[in-house]
């Protein structure tokens, strides 16, 4: 049975205390940041797809193609690649705070 500290030492239900304050504000800082993020993740979705594919696409015609400027390919394709799974991520970070 559990009575959170009430009839234990007073060190004991300070630290109770305290532990139960860390939770309710803990819940209450992950509410706003996952309804920030919720809002923003079609923005974000939509935005990073079309950044990589588009950016894949045009690091490969602009490699391929000789009249471009050299391009340091292996870079630019890491960079636009890592773009396609900052959604991934993103979706993460809302399932680690969802309340």
């Amino acid at each position: 049975m559990t009575n959170f500290g009430i009839g234990y030492n007073r060190q004991g239900s300070v630290a109770v205390l305290l532990r139960n304050a860390g939770r309710v504000a803990a819940a209450a800082l992950c509410l706003p940041v996952f309804v920030l993020l919720r809002t923003c993740e079609p923005v974000v979705r939509i935005g990073m797809k079309t950044l990589a594919t588009l950016g894949v696409l045009t690091s490969l015609v602009l490699a391929l193609s000789g009249a471009a400027p050299r391009l340091p390919l292996m870079g630019a394709l890491a960079f636009f690649v890592g773009c396609g799974f900052v959604p991934w991520l993103f979706r993460s970070a809302m399932r680690l705070i969802e309340p």
